[in-house]
């Protein structure tokens, strides 16, 4: 049995391998930085996101602090790229591509590295080479290069392990889940009674059942395989249920962080505009949760309007020679996609806003709530990795019970 499924055991092995490295890494404190920079960190509500749907650390300011968030960055900028569907793209090798995302990657980092100095700055111990204080710098790089082994491992556990890159955001999400009960967009945990607990965990089990059903479903097109003719021409297009993905479980709220961070940050708290901003554009307030659900459905249209890419996929079927069942190749085979990507996308957007908006539209009536959008939005993140491991499972399970002809 165990030699049997050897590639399995082997890609199990090598991510536990994968994630104790990233756990230790996290406990690795950033040399130079005071006890004051844990307070610093984590009273920002951005990083705060930011971090936790991007297996970052706030907690404390440690070696791999920065998460998956430059390698997620990077990969979602060159997928935005690639979508232009330049023609000197295509003729680039792979080697050229990889750089191309290194270097993304590598820049992300720069820049969550040099915003997460600027909280730290009050608190870094003075280290000098040659009588320059170089603290600062010291740790920008120590970050950077702390972001580039998260990277590392994200790239080596999609080739060899299971669950791709989100599968080091799995501990923090996890850990994170009671203190964000407790203590997330709304009130303390002890405005809660027990009746009201269990229904939050009725509620939370409802997503969870919820969101394996969407992340299992698929539509399926049927397609002409005009080029083989045999009962075996046939064969399905599929689009997924989340066109997305998690993406907008990702940046959603860390964007709506970001304008009141760049306010406080540039101390414009006290003009009419910044104002406006730091108390209403906020997730406790009738602005902010407006503003909100905009950006998750600008998010989940435009993301995954680059991952389905209809104008790509009606191009490879017509070159292939392919076509979808009853309908023309080229412009009607595009009109067709983009008119299923639109009923999915719809789909996705509302079950979306309920997931990550409602629970704030409840806060506003009942303040306790609230927390249940961050609860609910780690909730869809763990399952939507959990089944992306599952999947994998089965697959290498049954690799090897395949028969070319039965008995």
């Amino acid at each position: 049995m165990a030699m049997k499924h050897l590639d399995l055991l082997k890609k199990a092995g090598f991510t536990l391998g994968v994630l104790l490295v990233f756990i230790l890494g996290q406990q690795l404190a950033v040399p130079g930085v005071g006890p004051g920079g844990t307070h610093a960190l984590t009273d920002s509500t951005l990083l705060r996101l930011y971090s936790l749907t991007t297996g970052g650390q706030v907690a404390r300011p440690t070696l791999l602090s920065l998460g998956l968030g430059p390698f997620m960055l990077a990969m979602l900028s060159w997928q935005a790229f690639a979508a232009m569907d330049l023609p000197f793209v295509s003729r680039w090798s792979d080697r050229r591509r990889g750089r191309i995302q290194r270097g993304l990657t590598t820049l992300f980092a720069l820049l969550q590295a040099l915003v997460t100095a600027f909280y730290l700055r009050f608190d870094l111990v003075p280290t000098r080479l040659f009588g320059v204080n170089v603290s600062l710098p010291l740790v920008v790089l120590l970050l950077v290069a702390g972001g580039l082994v998260v990277a590392a491992l994200a790239t080596a556990n999609i080739g060899h392990g299971l669950g791709g890159a989100l599968i080091l955001i799995v501990p923090n999400l996890i850990l994170s889940l009671p203190q964000e009960f407790r203590a997330g967009f709304g009130r303390s945990l002890q405005d809660w009674s027990w009746p009201l607990f269990a229904a939050a965990v009725v509620l939370g089990l409802v997503v969870v059942l919820v969101s394996l059903r969407f992340n299992r479903a698929v539509l399926h097109l049927p397609v002409e395989r005009a080029t083989l003719l045999s009962t075996y021409g046939e064969s399905d297009l599929t689009l997924p249920a989340l066109p997305a993905g998690v993406l907008p479980y990702l940046f959603a709220a860390a964007l709506l962080a970001t304008p009141r961070e760049i306010v406080l940050v540039f101390h414009q708290a006290n003009s009419p505009v910044g104002s406006f901003i730091v108390n209403q554009l906020t997730f406790t307030r009738w602005p902010g949760i407006a503003l909100y659900a905009l950006l998750i459905i600008g998010l989940t249209y435009l993301l995954g309007l680059i991952s389905v890419a209809p104008d790509r996929l009606a191009r490879g079927l017509q070159e292939s020679g392919d076509y979808l069942l009853n309908v023309f190749p080229g412009a009607d085979t595009e009109k067709l996609l983009m008119q299923r990507f639109k009923q999915l996308n719809f789909v996705a957007t509302g079950w979306l806003l309920l997931v990550m908006v409602l629970p704030l539209v409840v806060g506003m009536l009942w303040a306790p709530a609230a927390n249940l959008s961050l609860v609910f939005t780690n909730l869809a993140l763990l399952i939507a990795v959990f089944t992306k491991v599952a999947e994998q499972i089965v697959a290498l399970w049954r690799r090897r019970d395949y028969r070319l002809f039965t008995e």
